[in-house]
């Protein structure tokens, strides 16, 4: 699953340090938007709460002791959420299998999306490239 932005400003900015090693800011915009996917699951999903779960499925989870939060059972797919950059690339990924069926749904499966860029997102990762950009000129 890919998820890309595409923000004008951004672009441009991104244009003027086209030969610049982008590792520093790309890998703060990583780890920036991975707390963002976090609060993703503190508020149940956002902008929009995420469908809530069936009754019978959120009964089970109470019988057996489960968190009543949607997606978490044991908590592993929050916890695999990871990231790494390089100089021209930021990625942040899952290392569950069934993470696209949360993401986009499926048959009796409703989509949870959890990577989701905010628009405040796309704002605050402007602004760490643009104090990368200011730092190049000093």
């Amino acid at each position: 699953m890919r998820i890309q932005i595409h923000d004008e400003a951004l672009n441009q900015l991104l244009q003027k340090m086209k030969d610049a090693d982008l590792k520093a800011p790309l890998r703060d915009s990583a780890i920036y938007m991975k707390n963002s996917i976090q609060q993703n699951f503190d508020a149940q999903g956002r902008p929009e709460k995420w469908q809530p779960l069936s009754p019978k499925y959120a009964a089970w989870k109470q019988k057996k002791g489960y968190s009543p939060d949607i997606l978490i059972l044991t908590g592993a797919l929050r916890r695999s959420i990871n990231i790494s950059a390089t100089a021209r690339e930021a990625r942040i990924f899952t290392g569950m299998k069934y993470d696209p069926i949360h993401q986009l749904g499926g048959s009796k499966i409703p989509a949870r999306p959890f990577m989701v860029v905010q628009d405040e997102d796309i704002s605050n990762i402007e602004d760490i490239f643009q104090r990368y950009y200011e730092k190049l000129g000093e």
